[in-house]
């Protein structure tokens, strides 16, 4: 299998899934790639000044020209890098943002007068549960994630980046958790959440610091939509034009179609992206809760339970979208 889509066609032996599992997945990562330009554009704004308007192109183009050209292997290589800085980069932030605050005592002591559910149980614990829960099972049927383990050359690799990845995950849920609280102390009255690691960099972190954190930011939403837009090429190209409709592409042929859907669907979310938009991680779990919905249920049955079925597969997936 090349793709989520092509794993579940292939499994449930179904065009019909194929088709939906390609519509879930222009939707649900169109309003990914809104979030990620929006959040491009913040960072421009908060570090050069420059207008939210002409950052969302600037951010788009970007992308857009690096994985036209690149493809998956380029891809691996800039990813590899950009987690790199990304992690690194939130981590060296922590004691500078944390010392600023006071220190963890006293950051403890200002988050209280601020909400005091922020640092008592203000989340019940089978409220915490159901939110870990909810995560596993979307990672379970994420594309841009099973994409990555696709490419790999074999299982021992498999295993090996699962737990380097967790690693670096660890590193950077804890780094970003950090400096998400020492900005809401430092600055209360921010205009919107999305803007406070950006402001730690430019007001908090001295200069080099400041611009490694700007650059992990950038790098993760390069990452991200880098991924995105390969994967619903390779979604079009391959399981639409070969396996649905049965058009018999040259691997030059696919290789310019993929191209050709990442700049159109690298072009399409930016109008969405350049009017107000609420809060981008809502948008993002938005999306992500559409996608886990989608595909976590029928790969997870289709992998262990034999006896599942093509109409059951084409009902949850339906239904999740509802």
């Amino acid at each position: 299998a090349l793709t989520i889509p092509d794993l579940l066609g292939t499994r449930y032996e179904s065009k019909a899934i194929r088709v939906i599992a390609v519509i879930i997945l222009l939707f649900a990562f169109g309003l990914t790639i809104v979030a990620e330009l929006v959040g491009g554009s913040y960072v421009l704004n908060v570090a050069f000044g420059v207008p939210e308007t002409a950052g969302v192109l600037i951010i788009a183009a970007v992308f857009i020209f690096y994985t036209v050209l690149g493809g998956l292997f380029a891809i691996a290589y800039t990813d590899l890098l950009q987690m790199l800085v990304f992690a690194f980069g939130f981590a060296l932030a922590i004691p500078i943002a944390v010392s600023r605050a006071g220190g963890f005592v006293a950051l403890n002591e200002k988050l209280a007068s601020v909400d005091p559910s922020l640092v008592t149980n203000g989340m019940p614990l089978t409220t915490l549960f159901a939110v870990g829960f909810s995560f596993f099972i979307l990672l379970i049927g994420y594309p841009i994630i099973a994409i990555r383990f696709y490419s790999m050359r074999d299982n021992v690799t498999i295993r090996r980046a699962v737990g380097i990845s967790f690693i670096f995950q660890m590193i950077i849920a804890v780094s970003v958790a950090f400096v998400g609280v020492s900005a809401r102390v430092l600055y209360p009255n921010l205009e919107t959440p999305d803007l406070s690691s950006p402001t730690i960099a430019m007001e908090v972190l001295p200069p080099i610091l400041g611009g490694l954190l700007l650059a992990a930011i950038l790098a993760a939403i390069q990452s991200t939509v880098s991924a995105v837009l390969l994967m619903l090429g390779s979604a079009v190209s391959h399981d639409i034009m070969k396996q649905v409709i049965g058009i018999e592409l040259s691997e030059r042929a696919q290789v310019n179609l993929t191209r050709a859907v990442v700049l159109v669907m690298g072009i399409i979310p930016i109008p969405f992206a350049l009017n107000p938009l609420p809060l981008i991680q809502q948008i993002w779990i938005n999306a992500a809760v559409l996608i886990g919905s989608a595909f976590a249920v029928v790969t997870l049955f289709g992998l262990i339970w034999k006896r599942a079925t093509a109409v059951g597969a084409i009902v949850s997936m339906v239904g999740s979208v509802g």
